[in-house]
């Protein structure tokens, strides 16, 4: 993987809550390209774009599903390796908030995760569950990016 490589990862999906988390890495050629990557996502471009994107989607689908781009922060954000998060809100055409879109990216060196997980509202135990297990799948994804060389 000297110029860098990618591999997506399984879908998780929390029974039949309608919860679902995917990812994917990105091992660049050096951290500088990484870096790069990660600013490309931060730009308020790169948010403006994926908006349209999953509206387009839900266009194409037929639904009248509206997106809009939430947030771009989140508490822990800049620690720990998390660079990036951006929240995308699908609501019907009343405003009643549907599903939450969630893409969160985290950096190691020149190793980046993307993370993507999508749910509509959770009861609490289904939501702690959710995230639980989503962390639980990020740590072990850092055990393995800090065994390579």
């Amino acid at each position: 993987m000297s110029n860098g490589g990618g591999q997506f990862g399984p879908t998780m999906q929390l029974g039949t809550t309608g919860a679902f988390t995917s990812s994917s890495s990105i091992a660049f050629p050096d951290e500088a390209a990484a870096v790069d990557y990660v600013s490309v996502v931060n730009s308020d471009e790169w948010a403006t774009c994926r908006a349209k994107e999953f509206q387009k989607f839900q266009t194409d689908s037929g639904s009248d599903t509206v997106v809009t781009l939430a947030t771009r922060d989140e508490p822990s954000l800049n620690q720990n390796g998390f660079e990036s998060y951006a929240q995308f809100n699908l609501s019907g055409p009343d405003g009643v908030l549907q599903r939450y879109v969630l893409i969160s990216l985290y950096r190691l060196g020149r190793e980046v995760i993307t993370v993507n997980e999508e749910y509509p509202a959770l009861s609490d135990a289904d939501f702690k569950t959710f995230t639980d297990e989503n962390y639980a799948a990020l740590v072990a994804a850092y055990g393995r990016i800090n065994k390579l060389p």
